[in-house]
């Protein structure tokens, strides 16, 4: 059944995520983004659940354009994230194996590498946003970001009950707000579409795990407003994402 939170995001429950960012923990004193690696990423059998979704909050704008003014801006790795609405200005840093081998899953224990492979996203700072990267560390997705991007790009941080953290209030975002990530090539614009509140459980075989849409952004982190769902360990139950999109330019996608 689909539920709203008062604001009018959509919330999702069952299993609906089969891929990427799967719990963004709240956990009583640190928080720990994590980001469950599932089947769907890793060429396994699972599907994503079909059925009745909420229909999402979305913007009646334009997504975010600047090429009335400068020139398409070729894709590059992110390097910084500013969101003005929330005062969000920070770095970005590749999310690597280095950092995946020294985390653990605050949840369950368990390493954040495992079998070879990325299994879950716990990043060592609260004051900086990380990018995902199809590659790295057996992660099928992650685009970089630009007007020709053919795929979806990835940023995630940390966000607290009890402490400063990036993205504390990232859930106060609403459609029609700008995100605009630096590259190298410039600044690309991107406008909210959606932010999307949902369990946990469900992140990794949602659309918004695995789709891959030219121009797309998706921000994720743990939800802590004033209804979030505790758990018993003292962690969020929930996630938020932000989806985003640029203008996607005549350039050639993927190029």
């Amino acid at each position: 059944m689909n539920r709203h939170d008062p604001a009018g995001h959509p919330r999702l429950n069952g299993r609906r995520l089969v891929g990427l960012l799967a719990a963004l923990a709240v956990v009583a004193v640190a928080v720990a983004i994590v980001l469950t690696v599932g089947s769907r990423w890793f060429g396994g059998a699972g599907e994503p659940a079909t059925g009745s979704q909420a229909s999402p909050a979305v913007s009646d704008s334009s997504p975010a354009s600047t090429s009335a003014l400068l020139p398409p801006i070729a894709k590059a790795d992110p390097i910084r994230v500013t969101i003005a609405d929330i005062n969000v200005d920070a770095p970005v840093e590749l999310y690597t194996v280095a950092m995946a081998q020294g985390a653990n899953n605050p949840l369950t224990g368990e390493p954040c590498f495992s079998d070879d492979r990325i299994s879950c996203v716990n990043p060592p700072g609260f004051d900086r946003a990380y990018w995902l990267k199809a590659g790295e560390g057996g992660i099928p997705f992650g685009d970089q970001a630009g007007q020709n991007a053919g795929g979806t790009v990835y940023l995630v941080g940390h966000a607290a009950a009890n402490q400063e953290a990036l993205f504390n209030n990232l859930y106060q975002l609403t459609p029609g707000a700008t995100i605009k990530v630096g590259t190298a090539n410039g600044q690309v614009a991107y406008q909210v579409q959606e932010v999307v509140i949902l369990d946990k459980s469900d992140w990794s075989s949602s659309a918004y795990a695995n789709d891959q849409v030219p121009g797309r952004l998706v921000i994720g982190t743990c939800y802590h407003g004033d209804d979030a769902v505790i758990g018993q360990s003292g962690s969020s139950a929930q996630n938020v994402l932000v989806i985003a999109q640029t203008e996607v330019s005549n350039l050639v996608i993927g190029g």
